[in-house]
Formats: C-alpha cells, sequence, structure tokens
C-alpha cells in the first residue's frame, strides 16, 4: 500500500500496548443468577481496561471474566447489563463500540493480539489520523492507510483497515477538520 516516505520531521505517534481485563475477576460467579446491577459493574470494569470495544468484543471480554464463553443466554444477560450501564450514563456507546465514560480513547497498539481492524473503535480511527496530520505534514491517502497501519502495530493493512481509514479521512473531510491538496491530506489550521 505505501508509495514513498513519511515526510521530513515526521514523528510517528506512540500507541499504548493493548490492556486486556482480567480473565478471572468473576471466576465461580453465574452470571444468569447475579444482580442486573453486578452486571453493570462487570461490564464497566471489562471497559475500562479495553476501552473503546466493540459490543460483541466487550461480551466476550466479560464472559470471560467469569470463566465462561458467551452462549446465547448469556450473551442476551450481558447485552441487558450494557443496555442498563448505557442507561446509567456509565458506559458511552458510538456506532456498535463502548467506552467507559470515565475513559479517554488513547492510541493503542494491537500487536500480537489478534484484534483485527474492524475491532477499532471510530474514535480511535480519528484519533490516529489526527494525531499524525495534526503534525502539520501531507499525506498521501496510501502513505496515510501504511502510517496508521503502523500506529496500530499491524504488519499488513488489510482491507477492513484501509476501508475504514479512507471513510475516517472522509468524514473528516466532510467536517472541515482536514483538507486534500496537491501535496495530499493535511489538517487544516482552525
Amino acid at each position: 500500500v505505501e508509495t514513498g516516505a513519511a515526510p521530513d520531521n515526521y514523528f510517528r505517534p506512540e500507541a499504548r500496548p493493548y490492556t486486556r481485563a482480567p480473565r478471572d475477576r468473576y471466576l465461580g460467579r453465574n452470571i444468569l443468577e447475579m444482580d442486573l446491577q453486578l452486571l453493570v459493574d462487570a461490564v464497566a470494569f471489562v471497559a475500562r481496561f479495553e476501552s473503546p470495544i466493540s459490543i460483541g468484543d466487550l461480551v466476550k471480554a466479560t464472559s470471560a471474566a467469569f470463566g465462561t464463553r458467551a452462549g446465547s443466554r448469556i450473551k442476551a444477560r450481558l447485552d441487558e447489563a450494557i443496555r442498563e450501564a448505557i442507561r446509567q450514563r456509565r458506559l458511552v456507546e458510538d456506532r456498535g463500540f463502548c467506552r467507559e465514560a470515565s475513559v479517554v480513547c488513547e492510541l493503542r497498539n494491537r500487536a500480537g493480539t489478534g484484534i483485527g481492524a474492524e475491532g477499532i473503535a471510530p474514535e480511535e480511527y480519528r484519533l490516529a489520523l489526527m494525531s499524525i496530520l495534526e503534525q502539520g505534514k501531507p499525506f498521501a491517502r496510501e502513505l496515510l492507510v501504511a502510517e496508521v497501519r503502523d500506529v496500530f502495530g499491524y504488519g499488513a493493512a488489510s482491507a477492513a483497515l484501509k476501508e475504514n481509514v479512507l471513510g475516517t479521512v472522509e468524514e473528516l473531510i466532510a467536517l472541515g477538520r482536514i483538507g486534500e491538496g496537491a501535496t495530499g491530506l493535511a489538517w487544516r489550521e482552525r
């Protein structure tokens, strides 16, 4: 996907390693028999570590914290807890992803996690693009895709990563946050 090299005096934004919630926090407890508020606490606990996280991955990670898998009844119970956590404003939902309300989105490196590009929240794609382009250096689209790939710790740019990066580019252009000229995409001063 790469064409050319990163601009001179450009410094790649640093992404912290992806942190998973402890997988043994609730061992021995039965999700189906727990009080709803305790399950709300459990999904918020997992989200604190892994925010932003897709709702599907939040269900899987929370069930793993109980030492179990998310069958249909457990999934339904955890979906109910997630909806309640959103209602209580403990979680914030955006396009199928959740984050704990008090957590600020950070760039996270997913090298070795098995988390694909579809598991990255829209707000994290926006943050990656802003962190790259705010330095004032223009990037060609293909190079920008490659740079986001490297920030997130992927060895290759999957179709999903390219689609999500370029979709976010279009969103930021429409919002007037970035512009495109002969030298590539660049952050617009505000």
